[in-house]
């Protein structure tokens, strides 16, 4: 009978555990059409029966347990659903959470989402309204019902059927991803002067008429306006230091050498700047109305689909077919091979002698030359600083010319060149890149004044390609140079015990590059100098209320005094505040309390040299 009942207890048990534990592991089920899973004792909606309709309020408990999390598609394409209201217990709604709820007309954010992934309304071209608790602590809305962070710095979503004009907030910095996607109505977009990113298809599909640019904006995402087909024109501001358009709407890099987006309306046939050398990725993506398109012989790259569901049939191509063939063009632009292609390069240009890398000391001039052949050549040379900036028209001598001379300073060592070459048919075609290595000093050494039994330090701080150093030395101005032997000799800081048959030593250091360029740093000299204590400070014994002068005799130069004091002769040293603390004389009022109390100065010459007293005590009768 005692077997059973243990027997009995161990089941018991066994079924407790259980219990404590199933809560803890994923598992799914359904609940009045709401699909969810449980897991860590949180539950997340994951999805919904088609059946599902009207208005729909989420639980904000399911089996107990707090729904924190509404799924990554959970609700996508349940096309019956009007409304969804969220409880206060949601923390997290995933990626297209909501996607095309065709009709789906308000959402209600709960105070207690704190994340919202990517655009969870995408699709849901009849939502009229986003709204946010105003205790919210991550989110907020505006009147429109537009989705903001709680700062309104980022623009997360706007609903479906915004429509007609739209002026965002002046704080906003950010369009996220697919902000504007799902707004066919929308008919024209006020960007704030804020504005620095546009991230990708945040308009796309829209149906506006013209988007102007702001002057800050430093970053478009390639397909931003991708599939607009109603977009005439895209307008950047003329100050804006990264972006460009031209006449026709079609959005450039600055210097106009990478075409970025065309808009969807532009029609009919256009023709690309000759400066275009790069077409971008999905650049005329949409435009269903454009059939003819004159490409200039500078481009080098056409990226992919750049050409996507566009009406193009005919491509002239400035140039020559073994130019086109020579293009670099990437995957989904099998299109190119149905066009009508016209090759109108009648004197093409061509390089038959390429400049060359130039390696040079700075203060000098390095010359870049090009030699090349074609009808009435025109030259502009070209700069940038690194391969992330655009290129610019140089502006130094020959600029224009076959050559051009470039004055060497440290700020263009690592600056590439190349020339745009340019015949009187107006085709272009650009040199090799090229690059300037400088080899220069940034910092000099300098002179030393140093007391002997010191180390003296020289330092040199060089710009340049694999350098090798060798210090020398000289005893005087008048004897030759010798390679220096001490520690550091060969590298960018020598190390010289002072002593005082080394005093007026001269230093310079020599430095070679792998190009084989030498230059010399300044000559610095080692002044071995005098810092010493002539009459040491004698300790004092005197009664309370006198006064007691503690003195020091220094020789040196520019000399200058700080006396210290403690309070017991394993105490922390101080500055003494007493009159003549920073003289050599040094007077203390005698107290009871200050029986005991050491005292020294710490004597600085102008070349920065110390040198410290011997400590005295002060004793109170």
């Amino acid at each position: 009978m005692r077997e059973k009942r243990v027997v009995l207890w161990i089941l018991a048990t066994v079924l407790v555990l259980c219990a404590l534990v199933l809560p803890n592991e994923a598992r799914a089920a359904t609940t009045q059409g709401l699909h969810y899973s449980v897991e860590d004792g949180e539950v997340t909606i994951t999805g919904c029966d088609n059946s599902v309709s009207g208005e729909v309020v989420i639980p904000k408990t399911i089996e107990g347990y707090p729904v924190t999390t509404i799924g990554a598609w959970a609700f996508m394409q349940r096309i019956h659903i009007t409304q969804i209201k969220l409880p206060n217990s949601v923390k997290t709604i995933e990626e297209h959470a909501f996607a095309l709820c065709y009709n789906l007309t308000k959402v209600s954010i709960s105070a207690s989402v704190t994340e919202i992934q990517g655009h969870p309304f995408q699709g849901c071209t009849k939502l009229t309204t986003v709204t946010v608790a105003a205790k919210n602590t991550a989110y907020s809305a505006d009147a429109q019902g537009v989705l903001f962070n709680k700062k309104k710095t980022k623009l997360i979503a706007a609903p479906g059927a915004l429509e007609g004009s739209y002026s965002l907030p002046g704080t906003v910095k950010t369009i996220g991803n697919s902000a504007f996607s799902s707004c066919t109505k929308l008919t024209s977009v006020r960007l704030p002067d804020a504005l620095k990113t546009i991230e990708a298809e945040a308009f796309k599909g829209c149906t506006m008429a013209k988007l102007t640019i702001p002057a800050g904006v430093t970053k478009i995402a390639s397909d931003a306006f991708a599939d607009c087909q109603s977009l005439k024109k895209i307008v950047v501001n003329k100050d804006n230091k990264v972006y460009s358009s031209d006449s026709s709407g079609v959005l450039f890099n600055k210097s106009k050498t990478v075409l970025i987006n065309a808009p969807g309306g532009l029609s009919g046939s256009y023709i690309l700047p000759h400066t275009v050398e790069v077409i971008g990725a999905a650049a005329f993506s949409g435009c269903s109305g454009l059939t003819k398109l004159t490409v200039c012989n500078a481009v080098r790259r056409i990226e992919y689909a750049a050409f996507d569901d566009s009406g193009i049939t005919k491509l002239d191509y400035l140039g020559t077919m073994a130019q086109w063939d020579a293009i670099d063009i990437d995957a989904l632009n099998e299109r190119l091979t149905h066009w009508i292609m016209v090759y109108t390069g009648k004197s093409p240009v061509k390089v038959t002698a390429e400049p060359a890398d130039r390696h040079a000391v700075a203060g000098n001039t390095a010359r870049f030359s090009v030699k090349a052949s074609g009808n009435g050549l025109t030259y502009q040379w070209q700069y940038r600083p690194s391969l992330s900036e655009d290129w610019k028209n140089a502006s130094a001598t020959g600029n224009k010319r076959a050559t051009v001379s470039i004055p060497v300073t440290l700020s263009r060592s690592g600056y590439q060149y190349r020339c745009r070459l340019t015949d009187r048919d107006g085709n272009v075609l650009y040199s090799a890149v090229v690059k300037l290595s400088v080899l220069g000093i940034q910092t000099q050494p300098a002179d030393q004044y140093l007391l002997t039994g010191k180390t003296a330090k020289f330092a040199v701080k060089a710009q340049g390609t694999g350098l090798k150093y060798q210090w020398q030395y000289r005893p005087s101005t008048t004897e030759g140079w010798k390679n220096a032997s001490a520690t550091g000799n060969r590298t960018a800081t020598l190390q010289v015990p002072v002593t005082a048959s080394r005093n007026g030593f001269q230093y310079r250091c020599v430095i070679t590059d792998q190009y084989g360029s030498v230059i010399y740093s300044d000559t610095v000299t080692l002044n071995v100098v005098t810092l010493k204590i002539t009459a040491q400070p004698v300790s004092r014994t005197a009664a309370e209320g006198r006064t007691v002068s503690f003195a020091v005799k220094a020789q040196g130069t520019g000399l200058k005094y700080q006396w210290q004091y403690r309070t017991s002769p394993k105490g922390a040293w101080k500055t003494a505040l007493a009159e003549g603390n920073t003289t050599a004389a040094l007077k203390v009022p005698v107290t009871a309390t200050r029986n005991g109390f050491q005292y020294r100065c710490v004597i600085t010459d102008q070349y920065g040299n110390v040198i410290i007293c011997a400590a005295v005590t002060l004793k109170v009768k």
